[in-house]
C-alpha cells in the first residue's frame, strides 16, 4: 500500500484476516520474535498505513520505517516510524511467550528508547497484545508495566478499535498532524 491508494476499509479488511489467522495459528511457543514480526507485526503496522518494507522505494535518508534487523539483538527498537526522516516512534516486537502485561523489562525497554529519543509515546506488542506507553518521564526498572500506559489493546479488539489505534500510530496520523493533537489530551491509564 502506498500513500497514493491507502484504503482504510482495505486495511481493516486485511487485519481482520491476520487477527484470525493469529487466533487460528497461535500457540506462544511455536512463534520466535523473528517469525512473530514477519508473520504478523509488520503487517499489523502496513494495516496502519505504514511503508514497512519500503514499497515505495525511497532512499535510506528518506524510509518511513526503519526495520532493524530479525535475526539480532542490537540494542536499537526494532521498528523506527518517521515522519519526513524524523523518527516519531519506536516500536518493539517481543515474541508471544513475553508476557509483556506482567514482565517489568519490555515496557522498561520501550520506555527508555522512547526516552532517550524525545519520543512522545511509545508502542510494545507481541501481537497477542499492543501496549502505548508516554515516554516523556525517565523510566526506571522497577517501574511496573502499568506504570505511563497510555493504551493496552488484545489482538482480538485490533480490528473493533481500529480508528482510536489507528490516531494513535498511523502513518497518515502523524503526516497529517492529528497524532500531536491526540496525544495532548491522553493521559495515562
Amino acid at each position: 500500500m502506498s500513500e497514493f491508494n491507502f484504503d482504510i476499509s482495505e486495511a481493516k479488511k486485511n487485519l481482520n484476516e491476520l487477527v484470525n489467522r493469529f487466533g487460528t495459528n497461535y500457540n506462544e511457543k511455536s512463534y520466535n520474535e523473528s517469525a512473530c514480526r514477519l508473520e504478523f507485526i509488520d503487517k499489523l503496522l502496513i494495516c496502519f498505513g505504514w511503508d514497512v518494507s519500503n514499497e515505495k522505494g525511497l532512499p535510506p535518508i528518506s524510509k518511513e520505517v526503519i526495520v532493524e534487523s530479525y535475526e539480532q539483538e542490537l540494542g536499537k527498537p526494532d521498528y523506527t516510524l518517521r515522519f519526513n526522516g524524523l523518527s516519531k516512534i519506536f516500536v518493539e516486537a517481543k515474541k508471544p511467550s513475553v508476557d509483556i502485561v506482567k514482565d517489568n523489562e519490555p515496557a522498561f525497554q520501550i520506555r527508555r528508547y522512547g526516552w532517550n529519543a524525545k519520543h512522545k509515546i511509545g508502542v510494545l506488542t507481541n501481537f497477542e497484545t499492543m501496549a502505548i506507553y508516554e515516554c516523556s518521564c525517565k523510566p526506571n526498572i522497577t517501574d511496573k508495566p502499568n506504570n505511563y500506559l497510555l493504551k493496552r489493546y488484545h489482538y482480538t479488539e485490533y480490528v473493533d478499535k481500529y480508528e482510536e489505534i489507528y490516531e494513535l500510530i498511523s502513518r497518515d496520523s502523524i503526516y497529517s498532524g492529528l497524532f500531536d493533537i491526540k496525544l495532548e489530551y491522553i493521559r495515562p491509564i
